[in-house]
């Protein structure tokens, strides 16, 4: 599809659960618009799933949107792409093809959004027939003959879809709404309540079975087979204007028991084969697909990746070399060799594979906190990860250290000494041995000489990027990358550093040409408010399940 094939499109929503249309429209020009803008020039839904029609519908009657905006199929943008501009939409492009009967021809509108962001990164200056081209576009588009009844219309169905999609309680603080277009992020979704139970857990919990499945298969299909179900890409997580939300993150947050396929095909995410999985697993309470993948091999490569310091191209060249049991990697049969990280691994397997309840959790740091104090008494040290987000289990633990004011910290080659005496850590895995303002510690830790060996971070880092770090240490990762995709949205960069402004980025692979400048920003909740995010304490920022 040609770059600039709908190049003075706007499309306002794009029924569809495949976020490659969406991606070729976006990437042919159009702007994809989450919500009413007096611009809007094209509605499109798939050309074969009457079933969309009742999302069309559920924004407003089709009567009532203005004639104007034209409600199309799918064949019509593939009708564009082999024309290579836009084309009249015949009446069976037509979703209403009442409407094609009275249509008034294409309106061209500027699509001032794309042409902004174009040109941030390219030379102002046009040629003379490029700018008269321009001027003569947006002339059709102002003078086109609009009647006063679809102007009636217009007004009306602007009225009807704001006052639907802003509503309100009336006792909300004017910092907490929310900019309409940014709607969609994650971060932006406050909560206060506590998360109750799921009444589609065993679906949830089938599915997370599966993704776990695919994750012990190598290769890029199964990559982004276990993205769909559990985590997705990183559009795909954070913003529904282009792209879907992955499907158990959807089914978790779905309020009822699933009935049917029609309800379950309506959830936001899930498409016709995750739907149908839905289904058997409410009817069976089992998914055939499991046992299906679950092969001697990817059984037991799934056992090797549970190893520490063990990936999955490792495991499949311990099975491939014939090596099937836990016992096999301790000798190291076949002529296997382990890193000092992966013999740690193997040696505390089970330990490692256990959470620990979040009181054995709170004794590790306050016995950790207690030498900390005996080095500097002003060290400010904090326990991050799952435990500040309230969770009544904890895979690792992770420790925070700074000072204030951040003159000579020197702290954690002392530290890691007092508690190697202690008996507190117990194995190295990397790191610790630099005295720095910014150092990271990994290793193996444990209560007391009964209890399991854990694993434990601890970071050192400089006082000015102490809210930074208190946010991206937090969690959880849904939430951080929603916060992270917000700050490029706005032309900003948001990292465990703190919140810059001023960055500069390639406008086709958004990278960073220029990191900007660190914003001084003393706390968490001023990073928040800068944002334009409702503050929302560490439990409250928990996104997945």
């Amino acid at each position: 599809m040609s770059k600039n094939t709908f190049e003075w499109c706007a499309v306002f929503r794009v029924f569809a659960r495949v976020h490659t249309h969406r991606q070729k429209l976006y990437l042919a020009g159009a702007e994809l618009v989450g919500d009413y803008q007096l611009h809007i020039t094209h509605i499109v839904v798939p050309s074969k799933k009457d079933a969309y029609q009742n999302d069309v519908n559920t924004i407003t009657n089709a009567n009532d949107v203005p004639q104007r905006i034209k409600i199309v199929k799918w064949s019509w943008v593939v009708k564009c792409k082999q024309e290579g501009s836009i084309q009249r939409p015949q009446i069976d492009h037509y979703v209403h093809p009442a409407r094609g009967n009275a249509d008034y021809g294409i309106t061209l509108v500027t699509n001032t959004k794309r042409k902004r962001e174009e040109v941030e990164f390219f030379d102002d200056s046009e040629d003379e027939d490029k700018q008269s081209r321009k001027k003569k576009r947006i002339s059709l588009s102002n003078e086109a003959d609009t009647s006063t009844e679809d102007k009636g219309k217009e007004s009306e169905w602007r009225k009807c879809y704001i006052s639907a999609a802003m509503q309100s309680d009336e006792d909300e603080s004017d910092n907490e709404r929310i900019d309409f277009k940014y709607r969609n992020f994650q971060c932006l979704q406050k909560r206060d309540k506590v998360r109750t139970e799921c009444p589609n857990q065993d679906v949830v919990d089938k599915l997370r079975e599966l993704a776990n499945t695919y994750r012990n298969r190598p290769g890029d299909d199964y990559h982004w087979r276990v993205y769909a179900y559990s985590k997705g890409d990183y559009l795909k997580m954070l913003t529904c204007n282009l792209t879907r939300s992955v499907a158990i993150a959807s089914i978790r947050n779905c309020k009822h028991r699933i009935e049917s396929l029609e309800e379950a095909l309506g959830i936001h995410g899930v498409g016709v084969k995750t739907a149908e999985k839905i289904m058997e697993v409410i009817r069976t309470g089992n998914l055939k697909r499991i046992r299906y993948e679950q092969d001697e091999r990817t059984v037991i490569v799934g056992i090797f990746r549970g190893i520490y310091g063990v990936g999955t191209t490792v495991a499949y060249d311990w099975y491939s070399r014939g090596l099937r049991t836990l016992e096999d990697v301790k000798q190291r049969r076949f002529g296997i060799k382990l890193t000092a990280a992966q013999d740690i691994g193997v040696k505390y397997y089970e330990d490692l594979a256990s959470r620990m309840p979040r009181e054995e959790a709170k004794d590790i740091f306050d016995q950790i906190v207690t030498h900390a104090h005996s080095i500097d008494s002003k060290l400010s040290v904090e326990i991050m990860g799952s435990y500040r987000r309230g969770e009544e289990t904890c895979g690792d633990i992770d420790i925070l250290i700074t000072r204030n004011p951040e003159d000579a910290l020197e702290v954690l080659p002392r530290l890691l000494k007092k508690l190697h005496e202690a008996k507190i850590l117990v194995a190295d895995l990397g790191g610790g041995d630099v005295d720095d303002l910014e150092a990271k510690y990994m290793g193996l830790c444990r209560r007391s000489p009964r209890d399991k060996v854990r694993r434990i971070d601890i970071l050192t880092i400089p006082y000015s990027q102490w809210p930074g770090a208190l946010i991206y240490f937090t969690g959880d990762d849904i939430f951080n990358r929603s916060m992270r995709l917000l700050a490029n949205k706005k032309g900003m960069s948001l990292n465990q550093r703190g919140l810059w402004t001023g960055v500069v980025r390639d406008h086709r692979t958004r990278q960073k040409t220029a990191a900007g400048t660190l914003l001084n920003l003393p706390t968490e909740r001023a990073i928040f408010e800068y944002l334009g995010v409702p503050w929302q304490e560490p439990h409250q920022r928990v996104r997945k399940h």
